[in-house]
């Protein structure tokens, strides 16, 4: 069964007035601000909804007043390149000390991966399948962009029953009785990513008074119902145990919110006050932040190569990231090796459904222009590969490194080194999967040309 889903990331910069009380310290966390993201519009396997972009709108209304810069996606613009891209940019604009929060509503949906582990997926605009999740948004693509090692704290609100988004406890301080600005402090500078869902596997997403259930309490905490001190101060725990209590009174124990860590162990920190600050256009500082003055895409792509070589990934990546920025959408050429790039360092860093992702962005650009029988088509291929490998799809793996070996042996012919890689790899992903008598097939027919 499907459920209804939202889903918030708000991501919290641009805030350097003292927040809640006189006790808490200036720029808390220096900006704030917020994806928001509402889907009615579905086709195929999963139905069209009601509430889902009235929520999305009333969360935006919400969180403006808090003077925070909102981003919203409704329907058509809520594809799941466009929800990846504007997660990325925001990420790479935030600095350490901000905060992120993503709200989405629409479907969520539970499927077993290729581990045979229960995976959480949200469904983006244009999505059809509920068998096929190729083209959903996996929550581990949410994990891998939520990176504490460049921004401290995110936050992830999902109104959607579904299972697979891998919670694990907290280690975070436990909460006074009176919330200082030491104690503020401390909650803030700890990494953190949590997450607050609907409900469970199984559990129908109720509506309410023209609302999701979830999303209605949830409005009510971030309006003060789960600020039980009266200090104009919650943390992402307050307002989750509130949600959880109100909610699965609400629906006579049929749908119950879960909440946890996906990383780190610090709190997030929610301000209840209005806040006056002008709001930020999110497009422009995007466009701001990542502006090129002149741009040189042969220095470019040259100084980008020497930080790959020497290891340093996030800063290629960052750059990547920036650089296609001023790259037009129909450029094809430079998008594909942009995405090529960025395929290779997830591959090399672990973050393997964006290597996923941005591959099969590469792949369908160079096809588009080379066709199926080219090297570069062979190569990104080979990337996708690898990157399946490593989360452990080898049937997914084995299938690309098929298709590239297949073009390799036409333009290569056997006796290439680039060919005997292809047979390795094809014989690592079947070792791996436990087929041991068809991984020394291929290493057999490997070692002939070493």
């Amino acid at each position: 069964m499907f459920k209804k889903l939202f889903f918030v990331i708000l991501i919290f910069c641009l805030f350097n007035n003292p927040i809640i009380s006189q006790e808490l310290p200036d720029g808390l966390y220096s900006n704030k601000y917020a994806l928001v993201i509402g889907i009615n519009k579905y086709s195929g396997a999963f139905h069209s909804l009601e509430y889902a972009v009235s929520d999305a709108q009333a969360i935006t209304e919400t969180l403006q007043k808090r003077g925070f810069s909102v981003k919203t996606l409704i329907d058509e613009q809520a594809t799941k390149e466009n929800i990846i891209r504007y997660l990325q940019r925001i990420r790479l604009i935030a600095e350490k000390d901000d905060l992120i929060i993503m709200y989405f509503s629409g479907h969520g949906h539970t499927a077993l991966n290729a581990k045979r582990e229960e995976q959480g997926y949200l469904i983006p605009f244009g999505h059809k399948s509920a068998v096929d999740m190729e083209d959903a948004l996996s929550m581990e693509i949410f994990k891998e962009i939520a990176d504490t090692r460049r921004n401290n704290q995110t936050l992830f609100l999902v109104d959607a029953c579904y299972s697979g988004y891998g919670l694990k406890k907290g280690v975070s301080i436990s909460k006074p009785d009176k919330f200082t600005s030491d104690y503020a402090r401390k909650f803030v500078s700890l990494p953190a990513v949590q997450i607050l869902t609907a409900g469970q596997k199984n559990e129908q997403a109720v509506e309410y008074k023209g609302f999701g259930i979830f999303t209605y309490y949830l409005l009510d905490a971030i309006n003060g119902g789960a600020d039980y001190e009266r200090a104009g101060l919650v943390t992402a725990s307050d307002i989750a145990s509130y949600c959880r209590k109100k909610v699965t009174e609400a629906t006579f124990l049929k749908q119950t919110p879960q909440f946890g860590w996906l990383d780190g162990g610090g709190e997030i920190v929610f301000s209840l006050a209005d806040n006056q600050q002008q709001a930020v256009d999110i497009d422009s500082m995007i466009q701001q932040k990542m502006y090129v003055s002149k741009l040189d895409l042969e220095k470019e792509y040259a100084e980008i190569n020497l930080l790959n070589e020497a290891g340093k990934y996030n800063e290629a990546e960052a750059r990547l990231i920036q650089l296609s920025e001023r790259i037009d959408d129909s450029d094809d050429d430079d998008n594909y090796k942009i995405n090529y790039e960025l395929a290779s360092i997830y591959s090399e860093t672990g973050k393997y459904n964006l290597g996923i992702f941005h591959g099969n962005i590469a792949l369908r650009l160079i096809v588009k222009k080379s066709g199926w029988e080219d090297i570069n088509t062979s190569s990104i291929l080979t990337i996708i590969g690898n990157n399946y490998n490593g989360i452990a799809d080898y049937d997914k793996a084995i299938e690309y490194h098929k298709k590239s070996l297949d073009i390799k042996l036409k333009i290569l012919g056997e006796e290439h080194s680039d060919v005997a890689i292809s047979y390795n790899n094809i014989g690592s992903a079947y070792n791996s999967k436990g087929e041991y008598d068809k991984a020394m097939e291929w290493n057999i027919i490997k070692n002939r040309w070493i």
